[in-house]
């Protein structure tokens, strides 16, 4: 394989087919036609977990996701699940009192856990500054305008430069002075869509900082991210991600686009060089990615995981791209094979969360809080 367009196809199955039925499985399949919005869960068979809560997380990236379709396919296809899942977000979630989204409510839309998780709020602002790409509506534009100030205002902590975890309903953070990377990753991933919907100086600011924030910090190592810190900034890491040490260096690049700076670029490329090398080693041993290692015992959680696979994609094609390296279309190939061979759901629909080591589908939820089609998108549109 010499060229990155060839493996859109394997048989019968190309990146479109794949992000077509993706999408097709969540308008259809998790439509909640009786309480509105989407089920909060379905089981491994694809059906639906009745009154289960509904989370923000898993919400908001359905917006995102076919928000992103919309504009990254030029379609008007997906109208009426746009609308859909907009206006759930918005009558539900959104806090109009104080501001920001709440992290859950029941199957009825009422909310039930009413903490503001900023990382929640991170993932609101993603998929409105899509979903604002998508509709122009001045509306979409003045609430995701808002809900960046009241991250700044609420979350950040400028004392040590970083961004608090969780806040109250009534704005008084949690006893939790933990140190994230999912929190200031997803914030930089978020205010990156942003900018490119509105251009301010600050934000633009904001978003350096952040890239600032996660290479000297959380990217600190070498070898691998480094997940937590405590109040001190005192590493408290217990496991190595490897959907991380291949997420985090991909999001960061976006990000010095997204802003246009070319300032990080070498480092970030280095960074996600050193990080694929072990990811390599266990794809040229097992045809996967294991999703963590518990640093202490040196022990592998010896499964895989549907979003690692897919974050190896993306990671492996911008390799190529940065370096020209062919070496990395290797593996861009057999992650390809992987998915297609062994984490279609050929009979129920989506993706298998994850399979054993020996390729079996481990039976576990098809949709869920953090089981959503972003990932999926999210590889599919860097091969159309």
């Amino acid at each position: 394989m010499n060229d990155i367009s060839e493996i859109k196809e394997i048989g019968s199955v190309t990146v479109q087919n794949i992000l077509e039925s993706n999408l097709n499985f969540w308008s259809t399949n998790v439509l909640d036609n009786t309480y509105g919005g989407f089920y909060g869960s379905l089981d491994y068979e694809g059906n639906s977990i009745l009154k289960h809560s509904k989370g923000v997380i898993l919400n908001a990236r359905i917006l995102w996701s076919f928000a992103k379709a919309t504009n990254s396919l030029q379609t008007k296809g997906y109208v009426e699940i746009l609308e859909r899942s907009y206006e759930y977000l918005y009558k539900h979630f959104r806090d109009s009192d104080v501001g920001g989204v709440f992290w859950e409510v029941n199957y009825k839309g009422e909310p039930i856990n009413t903490r503001k998780e900023c990382i929640a709020q991170a993932y609101t602002i993603l998929a409105l500054s899509e979903y604002y790409k998508a509709t122009k509506k001045q509306e979409v534009q003045n609430w995701v305008i808002s809900l960046y100030h009241f991250v700044e205002r609420h979350f950040y902590n400028i004392t040590d430069n970083s961004y608090v975890n969780t806040i109250k309903k009534e704005l008084e953070p949690i006893n939790d002075s933990s140190k994230n990377l999912g929190t200031h990753l997803h914030l930089l991933e978020a205010y990156s869509s942003l900018y490119k919907i509105y251009r301010n100086e600050t934000l633009k600011e904001r978003i350096e900082n952040l890239i600032e924030i996660v290479l000297d910090k959380f990217l600190q190592n070498d070898n691998y991210c480094e997940m937590s810190f405590d109040q001190d900034w005192k590493i408290t890491t217990k496991q190595i991600s490897y959907g991380h040490n291949l997420e985090v260096p991909c999001i960061l690049l976006d990000a010095c686009e997204s802003i246009q700076t070319k300032k990080y670029k070498e480092e970030i490329v280095e960074k996600l060089e050193s990080y694929s090398k072990e990811v390599m080693i266990q794809l040229n041993a097992l045809g996967g990615i294991y999703p963590s290692k518990d640093i202490a015992e040196n022990k592998y959680v010896k499964e895989l995981y549907w979003w690692t696979q897919t974050e190896g994609m993306i990671a492996f094609q911008k390799l190529y791209k940065k370096t020209s390296n062919e070496t990395y279309l290797h593996f861009v190939d057999r992650l390809w094979k992987l998915i297609c061979e062994n984490f279609l759901d050929q009979k129920n629909g989506e993706w298998y969360e994850k399979i054993g080591v020996n390729k079996e589908p481990i039976s576990s939820n098809k949709v869920g809080m953090w089981k959503s089609p972003y990932h999926i998108v999210r590889m599919c549109i860097q091969f159309i």
